[in-house]
C-alpha cells in the first residue's frame, strides 16, 4: 500500500474512531473497540432454534476478552509499547456459534496506528471458544509482523 493510501486509511480510521458512539474502550487505554453494526453470528443450521440474547451476550462477552488478552500478549511479545500518539483498535468481522461440535468462533480486524509517523499496521486474528488463547506460531507471526513495521527488535514471544 503506498504512502497516500495508507494516510488515507489511517485518517479515514480516526475519523471512524472519534465519531460518536462507535468506540468503546477496554481496560486498555490505548486499546480502543471499534462496534461493526453488520457484525453477526453465523446460524447453526443443526439447531432448530437460535440462541437467546442473553446467550449472546455471554459468547460475545467471553471472546471479546480472549481477543484483548491475545492483542495485549502481541503486544508483550512484540515490545511495541503504545504512547499517547499509538493505539490500538479491535474490530469484530465475522463470526458462527458453536455448532456441530465446533466452537464459537470471531474473526477481529487488528489495526495498530501511530499518528505521528502515519504508520499503519493491519492484521486480522481469529479467536475461538475452545483456544485459551491465539496458538504460538499465529502469535509469534503478529508479534513479528507488527514488531518489523514498527521497527522494534522482538522480544522473544511467549504464550500462557
Amino acid at each position: 500500500m503506498n504512502a497516500k493510501a495508507t494516510l488515507t486509511h489511517c485518517t479515514l480510521l480516526l475519523a471512524l474512531v472519534a465519531a460518536a458512539g462507535l468506540v468503546q474502550a477496554a481496560d486498555d487505554k490505548d486499546v480502543v473497540w471499534v462496534q461493526n453494526d453488520s457484525f453477526g453470528f453465523a446460524a447453526c443450521s443443526a439447531v432448530a432454534t437460535g440462541p437467546s440474547s442473553e446467550e449472546l451476550s455471554v459468547t460475545t462477552r467471553e471472546l471479546n476478552e480472549r481477543a484483548g488478552a491475545d492483542v495485549s500478549a502481541v503486544l508483550r511479545a512484540s515490545g511495541v509499547q503504545l504512547a499517547q500518539s499509538q493505539f490500538m483498535t479491535i474490530t469484530p468481522v465475522n463470526g458462527a456459534l458453536a455448532c456441530a461440535g465446533k466452537d464459537s468462533r470471531v474473526t477481529y480486524h487488528v489495526t495498530a496506528i501511530d499518528q505521528v509517523s502515519g504508520q499503519l499496521w493491519a492484521s486480522d486474528m481469529a479467536v475461538s471458544g475452545g483456544s485459551a488463547s491465539l496458538d504460538r506460531v499465529a502469535m509469534n507471526q503478529m508479534a513479528g509482523d507488527l514488531a518489523r513495521h514498527f521497527s522494534v527488535a522482538v522480544a522473544k514471544a511467549s504464550t500462557r
